[in-house]
């Protein structure tokens, strides 16, 4: 019982309690992540910078490893867009819920569209397909944006929020971008395909949800 009471005054937020028992729900997702499929979360920061020289087709895949990986990366993302988003109206879980079916929809949707593109492109054929590619750097950028949520949490600043988060956002693009640089950057066409892949299967869709979610919370 004194664990249990420890355990809520550390997690019990400045934004609402139970905010702090999904933040503790999402890191035994990303516990059970790495433990169903070691290397998942550990060696992303690493797979960021290794050469894409595997297929998709050859590269090792565990579903629940990749299950527990969404669901902390999905959770955080809408927990994240959630802090940002100015509201007069305490936080409610019911709502935290909906953001992440929107940012699940919005996954699906590149998901679906990065399909298209592979069978246009035929990249799994050589390397694994860009939404492959960024896997570790979303990984990586979620470690990153965990602790800052708690500590966002503790401040209940929106303005410090949206500094904070909008630094992640930015450092998840340039890495992206690095990543995809690395991989694909072989001619001025291939830039502007890049370029063009990052307008529009990261920058709209980011876009897109922070204006939906902005609707639905206000």
């Amino acid at each position: 019982m004194g664990i249990v009471i420890a355990i809520e005054r550390i997690l019990t937020s400045a934004t609402a309690p139970w905010c702090g028992w999904m933040m503790l729900a999402m890191l035994i997702c990303m516990v059970l992540a790495e433990v169903c499929q070691p290397g998942v979360v550990k060696s992303a920061p690493a797979a960021i910078l290794a050469p894409a020289e595997r297929t998709y087709k050859e590269s090792p895949n565990n579903f629940l490893g990749q299950f527990f990986s969404a669901v902390y990366q999905i959770g955080l993302a809408a927990m994240a867009i959630y802090v940002i988003i100015p509201s007069n109206v305490p936080f409610l879980m019911g709502k935290w819920l909906i953001l992440c079916g929107i940012v699940l929809a919005v996954l699906l949707v590149k998901m679906l569209l990065n399909v298209l593109l592979d069978y246009a492109f035929e990249f799994s054929k050589h390397f694994a397909s860009p939404y492959e590619q960024y896997s570790s750097v979303a990984t990586t950028v979620c470690m990153l944006l965990y602790p800052s949520l708690l500590l966002l949490f503790r401040l209940g600043s929106t303005v410090a929020a949206t500094w904070v988060i909008g630094v992640i956002v930015t450092a998840f693009v340039l890495l992206v971008s690095f990543r995809l640089m690395r991989t694909y950057l072989i001619s001025f066409p291939s830039m502007i395909f890049i370029l063009l892949y990052i307008a529009t299967m990261e920058i709209i869709p980011v876009a897109a949800t922070i204006t939906i979610a902005s609707q639905i919370i206000d």
